[in-house]
């Protein structure tokens, strides 16, 4: 069975989290994550996190991981 644990939050504040796939949102500007949209134990629910993601911040940046590897980005640089 899948795992999510959708959310948002300050991104630190997820530091320890074991769930490897993580939907960020960024703030251009300062060239860090904001928030961490969801959280997730599979790449079918990771991407499909990342997919209604970007569509509810279009044009804002929005990445996929799983731990530190980028899997897929959107939007503006960050």
């Amino acid at each position: 069975m899948a795992k999510l644990f959708a959310l948002q939050s300050d991104a630190d504040d997820l530091a320890g989290a074991d769930l490897p796939y993580r939907v960020e949102l960024w703030d251009a500007p300062d060239g860090r994550p904001i928030a961490v949209l969801a959280l997730g134990g599979s790449p079918g629910i990771g991407y499909a996190a990342y997919y209604a993601a970007v569509s509810e911040h279009f044009g804002r940046h929005v990445t996929l991981r799983r731990e530190d590897r980028l899997l897929a980005a959107s939007g503006g640089a960050g």
